[in-house]
């Protein structure tokens, strides 16, 4: 690691410490760009990626720390945005096959701490009105692994079916801990997670079955929809199972 770099994240630290004391989220926010792009910048192409992502993984969990005292709602989708514009450059650019599993590592790695950050603002019992960036970041993440994984995967069999899966079981996981809804961000996220999970679900299935036995899928999900959410009576859940029937059957009869 190279002087220059550890100067710059020296300075990257010491003015987050300066914004945390001052209570400044714009200069939190800069310090945090900044210590992004300093890997960057000072980058002379040979790179150590596993280094990158480290130090990226370093920073999240700071802005974590952070969360846990001060409200500053804006930070996690910035520090995301940088992340995530960082890691698709990279994959675009850098990724071979040979670099699948610590790839794979840093994508879980980063999937849960956002993820995760949603998660904890949800459970803090977060009372104020619900805003823009909660509702951006909470959709951001998963799309974003999504089309990662997807890269990193393509030309494997059952590669992305198990991945939807797994991103399924999670979401629907996080539904089941935000059940009990007493406030507006733990309703929001416990229907996001919700509907996330279905549609993680419902995705797994074209990438395992054939178009018929998928067609055949989800007309049965969206029956089981509409029957589940009518008794629910959350009538957007009808339409969701209702559409879903109408993709099934011009589905088949594309196969016909």
């Amino acid at each position: 690691v190279s002087a220059s770099f550890v100067f710059m994240a020296g300075i990257c630290i010491l003015s987050t410490m300066l914004a945390v004391l001052q209570r400044d989220q714009i200069m939190a926010l800069l310090s945090f760009a900044g210590g992004r792009l300093a890997p960057i910048l000072l980058s002379t192409g040979e790179g150590n990626h596993i280094v990158l992502f480290s130090f990226y993984g370093l920073l999240t969990l700071g802005e974590i720390g952070i969360l846990r005292f001060l409200p500053w709602r804006l930070l996690p989708l910035v520090s995301f945005a940088f992340t995530a514009g960082v890691g698709a450059i990279w994959g675009m650019r850098s990724y071979v096959p040979e670099f699948f599993p610590e790839a794979e590592g840093f994508l879980l790695l980063f999937f849960f701490l956002y993820a995760g950050i949603s998660v904890y603002q949800a459970l803090k019992g977060a009372k104020d009105r619900l805003r823009f960036c909660d509702v951006l970041l909470v959709f951001a993440v998963p799309l974003a692994a999504g089309t990662m994984q997807w890269h990193l995967l393509r030309g494997t069999e059952f590669g992305m079916a198990f991945s939807c899966l797994g991103l399924g079981a999670v979401y629907l996981g996080i539904a089941s801990l935000l059940r009990n809804k007493d406030s507006q961000a733990r309703g929001f996220l416990f229907d996001s997670a919700l509907a996330l999970g279905v549609a993680a679900l419902t995705l797994a299935v074209p990438f395992a079955l054939s178009r018929d036995l998928t067609a055949a899928a989800w007309c049965v999900e969206g029956a089981a929809l509409v029957w589940i959410c009518a008794r629910m009576k959350r009538s957007e859940g009808v339409t969701v199972g209702l559409i879903l029937q109408i993709i099934a059957g011009g589905l088949y009869i594309m196969l016909i």
